[in-house]
């Protein structure tokens, strides 16, 4: 089965530590807010201010593991840490990545 396309669109930051990024895929958008404390920064080294990029690349890696719709509508940083072992080292490539583009 070929891999769905998903659109990551329009992070806005709602306050200090919430994001709502939309995600589209062939069937629908999605609308997902990611808390992303400073804590949740600091356990995975990364720093304040990249907090978009952060959200962006954190979605990208949920959406390699399972469709949009399947997402829960809030997401926490420290939860997506918590809930996968390869996710730090992960982010950091990703991160890495998106910033030389």
């Amino acid at each position: 089965m070929p891999k769905m396309v998903n659109e990551i669109s329009n992070i806005q930051a709602l306050d200090g530590q919430t994001y709502l990024a939309s995600v589209t895929d062939e069937e629908a958008t999605v609308d997902i807010r990611i808390s992303v404390s400073a804590a949740g920064l600091e356990r995975i080294g990364m720093a304040a201010g990249d907090e978009p990029r952060i959200v962006r690349e954190t979605l990208a890696y949920l959406l390699d593991r399972q469709r949009a719709d399947e997402l829960p509508d809030t997401l926490d940083l420290e939860d997506v840490i918590a809930a996968y072992d390869d996710y730090t080292d992960d982010i950091h490539r990703r991160v890495a990545r998106s910033a030389q583009r």
